[in-house]
């Protein structure tokens, strides 16, 4: 699937996947994963939650079984685009647009539900077209070229740490014999 999209995207988008998210959510630490996240040039995102073999759609809505326990996909997403523009507000970047996509490499579907609209899930039917729809998706105005650089920061689990030479003085002192 990433062969795919890196075909189908153009050349100044990147791709990232496998993304540990983690927010903080009624005072509880959450986790997720974000299968694949991708950045335009402008500085937005698509976020495809992919779903590949067994999945269940039904009137109840689009769930996969994991072992013994039924997860709602459309749930699954909500939770991780509010984690994920939680996270983006606390960093300053609350201006990055998400396009959320769920992505059925296996499946035709005829028609979205409540739970996720037919535009925003992508079937085996439109494989070839993944990168105009994504690219459409995510036509927003561009963010200054800094706050794109800084969303690339966030997404690659890049730190913002200084050295602090305070503390280091008082390392120092602490272990130097009198």
């Amino acid at each position: 699937m990433l062969r795919l999209l890196a075909d189908a995207l153009p050349a100044a988008c990147r791709i990232y996947h496998g993304l540990q998210i983690s927010h903080l959510h009624d005072a509880s630490q959450r986790y997720g994963e974000l299968d694949a996240v991708v950045v335009f040039p402008s500085g937005h995102l698509a976020v495809l939650e992919v779903k590949a073999d067994e999945v269940e759609l039904s009137e109840r809505g689009v769930f996969k079984r994991y072992g013994a326990v039924e997860k709602n996909l459309a749930h699954q997403a909500h939770a991780q685009s509010q984690g994920l523009i939680g996270r983006l507000r606390e960093c300053q970047l609350g201006e990055v647009r998400i396009a959320h996509f769920l992505l059925l490499p296996d499946f035709r579907v005829a028609q979205g539900s409540i739970g996720y609209p037919r535009e925003r899930i992508i079937d085996a039917s439109q494989l070839d077209g993944i990168g105009a729809l994504l690219t459409q998706a995510c036509q927003h105005p561009p963010l200054a070229q800094d706050r794109v650089d800084r969303l690339h920061d966030f997404l690659a689990n890049r730190f913002g740490v200084a050295p602090d030479a305070a503390c280091r003085q008082g390392q120092r002192q602490a272990a130097t014999p009198l």
